[in-house]
């Protein structure tokens, strides 16, 4: 017999549903709203105290009027010609367009409300800028940026170099002129850098890509002028002192912009660079790029390099198209497909020739041709193509350049290595030809063959008639099967660098999949997440090489919110971690990178983060810490973040390394470092991404060799002494020297 459950109960129940479930509406509405306010609020900062934004884009442009986006209406006028050209964040303009000083310049004037004006209160000024070397115009500086003239001292501020190609930053009161310079000279290296130059109180800064490069905690007085502010020369002598340089997104704020904005304005120009840098700098010569995106599909095969050369799908369609290296490829059948380019004349006559492509092989059981422009029977012009066997030197799987001229009789020809070609695996190709000494080149992946150079000085010319020039075959029958994209040719010899660059455009595209794969196995012989997953039974080492860890003094309950998803927490009084002694923890003589996110107590201590030391004689070790070793070989206390390497014995250069970073990092907050050894020689310093300045103890250059039984301690300096206080996150070993850009990815993937 069943109870009938009473309405009472019902209603009970329903009351506590609705309860429960408002309360979790109300966590979820909240939770919305936290992220929303968050998200805004960082955006709402960069704008914050934002009285000048000239982006130089194209949409912000009219005529001779470049728009201020900062809604304050200081618009600016362009003078002489500035050019436009591809920049750091969209447009830019060169001030030394060609080469040529014509005083161009951008006018943004001296607003009746002042409020270009700081007198003696804080204030930023950033900016991009790209620059070819001081240029003398009779002068002995060129100015980038100015509220001020440099005939004298002045009253202002601005941004000038000399001879040296090292910026300054300058504020000026009308008695002195205080500067802040650069640490190096990048004004001659034609990169793109961030700098950003402040008042804070009495202390002066400049930024460049992030980081501080220079001081001065002298500054004093007030600063405000009726100079006009100018973009690329002085306020003074109607733009003379031109920049010999691009700039692009310049910004005042009437405030001083706190380290991790700054940082945050570098990054939002620092992750666009290879697609929009690169580019600009590898149109020169272009006669033909074929990037087989949809967009560039219709009607047919568009030349996206400005000089008409447009393709025809043979047997193929429009939709004949594939997952490309860059975006879209096109797919050919190795039966009868190919694109017909028709006779590109310029090239039958061209001295010098490059060209390039991303290629994947169905199959490796012909050739497959890749570009060519050859007459029946071979006799004259070019073909490229991947080599079944090398008819000379019978290498096989391989990639082949042939130059034939029959007018002066000569072939030249390049069979690369064995084994250059893969199938189902995306490969770049290039070669490069000029008519003198060693001139026919063979690069795969960025790197040259090692079967390249050959001679092609009895070569006057490539002479491929009325030949049309084809992708997909080598007009010999030798259709290709696969995909192929981003396809290009020059009328010039293209630089090794240019080369290992436009590669690297390409591989900039596995950003999410396999640039994670490749930082993780690519001589990675330790991780150590703490997430939850790899906490279980202990401290889980994700590399695959085993190093599993082991918690001392906590448990896998001590952990906190990562940088990184779930980071471990340490209490700074013994808590830390040990990874048995293992060959592949140990470095030798050899390059090594240690990281780690970590968010260390602001205080000035000695804290251990990625220990390896022998406590006996003859003491082998590497120490990667808050605070450093000095001279005497002693640990001394302090925010910084030090590095050092001992082989044992007498200390001194040949057996120890020893260096520091310039700045404080323990700050309270989180911060991303490295250590880095490069071809066995000087320690480099990272932190939140970029190359910062360090302090050499001893900078030994060979035979360093760290390597002891010793276990791996992650948070401590010894068993006993030295434990980190504060969370660590996602702490990483590698045994070969990371990248910069992988460096700066990994920082990244935290943000």
């Amino acid at each position: 017999m069943h109870k009938k459950i009473s309405p009472k109960i019902i209603s009970l129940f329903l009351a506590v549903f609705i309860v429960v479930f408002a309360m979790t509406f109300a966590l979820f509405q909240r939770t919305a709203l936290a992220s929303f306010v968050v998200n805004a609020w960082q955006g709402y900062r960069l704008n914050s105290g934002l009285v000048g934004y000239w982006s130089f884009d194209g949409k912000d442009i009219s005529g001779t009027t470049a728009y201020d986006r900062s809604g304050q209406g200081n618009n600016g006028t362009l003078t002489n010609g500035p050019a436009a050209t591809i920049g750091k964040i969209g447009q830019a303009f060169n001030f030394f367009p060609n080469g040529s000083d014509t005083n161009a310049y951008a006018n943004m004037g001296d607003p009746v409300s002042g409020m270009l004006d700081f007198g003696t209160g804080d204030f930023s000024v950033g900016f991009w800028m790209k620059g070819t070397g001081y240029s003398s115009q009779g002068s002995s500086v060129n100015v980038a940026l100015a509220k001020k003239s440099y005939n004298s001292v002045g009253t202002g501020y601005g941004f000038s170099y000399g001879s040296g190609n090292i910026l300054a930053f300058t504020i000026a009161n009308g008695a002195t002129a205080y500067s802040a310079n650069d640490v190096s000279a990048t004004m001659n290296d034609n990169t793109w850098h961030h700098y950003v130059g402040m008042r804070s109180g009495g202390m002066m800064s400049l930024y460049r890509d992030g980081m501080v490069r220079g001081t001065n905690a002298t500054v004093s007085g007030s600063c405000s002028t009726a100079s006009a502010l100018i973009v690329g020369a002085d306020s003074a002598l109607g733009g003379d002192r031109n920049a010999n340089a691009i700039i692009d997104d310049v910004r005042i704020y009437n405030r001083a912009l706190s380290p991790e904005e700054v940082q945050r304005l570098y990054l939002m120009g620092a992750s666009l660079k290879t697609n929009v840098t690169h580019r600009d700098e590898l149109t020169s010569g272009l006669v033909g790029e074929w990037t087989f995106d949809g967009k560039d599909m219709i009607p047919n095969v568009r030349d996206v390099s400005g000089q008409g050369n447009h393709g025809g799908l043979q047997n193929q369609n429009p939709t004949t198209t594939t997952i490309g290296k860059i975006g879209q490829g096109l797919s050919f059948d190795g039966v009868d497909d190919s694109i017909n380019l028709g006779d590109v004349a310029v090239v039958d006559t061209a001295a010098t020739l490059s060209s390039c492509a991303w290629v994947k092989h169905d199959v490796l059981t012909s050739d497959d041709g890749i570009i060519s422009k050859i007459t029946a029977g071979a006799a004259d012009g070019f073909v490229f193509f991947r080599d079944d066997v090398g008819s000379v030197s019978g290498r096989t799987d391989t990639y082949s350049i042939v130059i034939s001229d029959s007018t002066d009789t000569s072939t030249a020809r390049i069979e690369g290595a064995t084994g250059a070609s893969q199938a189902n695996v995306w490969t770049h190709v290039c070669f490069t030809f000029e008519t003198s000494g060693t001139g026919l080149r063979l690069y795969i992946n960025g790197v040259e063959d090692a079967n390249s150079p050959v001679s092609t000085v009895t070569i006057a010319a490539i002479n491929g008639g009325s030949q049309a020039l084809e992708i997909g075959n080598n007009s010999l029958g030798a259709l290709f099967s696969g995909a192929i994209d981003e396809t290009r040719i020059y009328t010039r010899v293209l630089s090794a660098d240019e080369i290992k660059r436009l590669y690297l455009m390409g591989a900039s595209f596995k950003t999410n999949v396999t640039h994670r794969d490749e930082l993780t196995s690519s001589g990675l012989v330790g991780e150590w997440t703490f997430d939850g997953k790899d906490m279980t039974p202990n401290v889980r080492d994700v590399s695959g090489q085993g190093n599993h860890g082991g918690l001392q003094n906590q448990n896998p309950t001590t952990t906190t919110i990562g940088k990184i998803g779930q980071g471990l927490s340490f209490d700074g009084v013994d808590d830390y971690v040990s990874v048995a002694n293992n060959a592949s923890l140990n470095i030798g003589t050899s390059d090594v990178t240690f990281s780690a996110w970590i968010k260390p107590a602001n205080t000035t201590a000695i804290r251990g983060i990625i220990i390896k030391r022998n406590t006996a004689s003859p003491y082998q070790q590497y120490d990667f810490t808050t605070g450093y070793v000095n001279s005497s070989g002693s640990f001394v206390a302090s925010k910084k973040i030090g590095c050092f390497l001992y082989s044992g014995g007498l200390l001194n250069t040949t057996n120890a390394q020893s260096a520091y970073t310039t700045n404080d990092v323990a700050d309270g907050n989180w911060h991303f470092v490295q250590c880095v050894r490069q071809n066995g020689s000087s320690l480099m310093m990272y932190v939140d991404g970029v190359s910062v300045p360090v302090t050499y103890v001893f900078n030994g250059t060979t035979n360093v060799n760290p390597d002891s039984t010793a276990p791996v301690y992650i948070g401590a300096l010894a068993a006993s002494s030295s434990f980190f206080d504060g969370p660590i996150d996602d702490v990483r070993i590698y045994n070969r020297a990371l990248s910069a850009d992988e460096i700066q990815r990994l920082y990244l993937m935290g943000k």
